[in-house]
């Protein structure tokens, strides 16, 4: 980045320039996704004495946008009402939004979410299970997709047997029928599309590569290979180890997980199913005390265009907060849908 000139105030890192209205951030080292970062929710101006913290509920540090925040309630909704400070200054850059009141309510039930906006008792729905194409077919005119660029996988821990040993890591990649597994979370043809690999298909970046197949080596995975799979536990000496499943416990995840469980009683573990709640699975998987062999329903979505937004956590899997290096079992590029109210 360039110098700045004339009258100058500066923290470490970052140089700023009032009379040019210029800031230049001094990398450590280069960063091709550093323009992509800045643009993300979290990139945004802190007041002077601004936690480097989590803050937590309260006190909501004072923002710039057309809307602020009335109602909090943990777990259930939050309310956004006009901001009276808010002046627009660019309708590209910072509109001044069309609502005057914006509700978010949580609903755990997508079926709950589908049957308020059909009703007309809410205007939007976020949908990323079920038959969305149905769905569509029934109301051409009030679904949109959308492509949501990201991964779901099987996560398994290296630090704890059985799968310290390559082989029996192998035999699960091997073994897994990443079709299968798209059934299970209720997806539709052309919404999502089975990987071997981190970088979801017709991502930038991404090239077909999937070892772990039967049939031509062309990068694409045709089906499982239970033969190879049960030749590498046998080979890996870790038949008949215990093993548990960790998924969440909503009805796609426990269908995962109980698939997973039976693939590896085939392959000859003891395997048993642990299903929890949402909140319980987000926080058991980062931590390490958990000591959580295998977890299914785990995913991770781009937050831009490049590959790094993906390579870069992964790599950091090897840190204390990860119970171990991840090993893709099944992904997908899928697409959401919103679904709006009547009229």
């Amino acid at each position: 980045m360039h110098q700045a000139s004339g009258p100058v105030r500066s923290v470490p890192g970052i140089v700023t320039d009032d009379a040019a209205g210029r800031v230049t951030f001094r990398l450590v080292q280069a960063d091709p996704d550093f323009l992509y970062k800045l643009g993300l929710p979290l990139a945004v101006p802190a007041p002077p004495g601004a936690p480097s913290h989590i803050i937590g509920r309260a006190p909501f540090l004072p923002g710039t946008g057309p809307y602020m925040i009335s109602q909090f309630r943990p777990g259930k909704s939050f309310t956004l009402v006009r901001n009276p400070y808010f002046r627009q200054w660019s309708y590209a850059a910072q509109p001044a939004g069309y609502p005057s009141v914006i509700r978010y309510e949580q609903v755990k039930s997508q079926s709950a979410q589908e049957s308020a906006v059909i009703a007309g008792r809410a205007d939007l729905a976020s949908l990323e299970e079920g038959d969305l194409q149905s769905l569509a077919i029934q109301y051409p005119a009030r679904v949109f997709f959308f492509p949501k660029e990201g991964t779901n996988y099987a996560s398994l821990n290296t630090r704890l047997p059985p799968f310290t040993n390559l082989k029996a890591r192998q035999a699960v990649n091997y073994a897994i029928d990443r079709a299968r597994i798209l059934q299970l979370f209720h997806l539709a043809a052309g919404q999502a599309t089975v990987t071997c690999q981190m970088l979801p298909p017709g991502f930038p970046g991404y090239q077909g590569y999937c070892p772990y197949t039967t049939g031509a080596g062309d990068g694409a995975w045709h089906g499982p290979d239970m033969e190879q799979a049960r030749r590498l536990v046998r080979e890996s000496g870790t038949r008949n180890m215990p093993v548990t499943v960790w998924s969440p416990d909503v009805r796609a995840g426990k269908a995962a997980g109980a698939y997973l469980v039976g693939l590896l009683d085939d392959l000859g573990y003891r395997a048993r199913l642990h299903a929890v709640s949402l909140d319980q699975f987000s926080a058991g998987i980062y931590n390490p005390r958990r000591k959580i062999q295998v977890s299914i329903g785990t995913g991770w979505g781009a937050d831009y265009p490049a590959p790094w937004g993906f390579f870069g956590p992964i790599l950091s899997c090897q840190s204390a907060d990860w119970p171990g290096t991840l090993n893709t079992s099944v992904g997908k590029t899928s697409k959401f849908a919103i679904l709006s109210p009547p009229g």
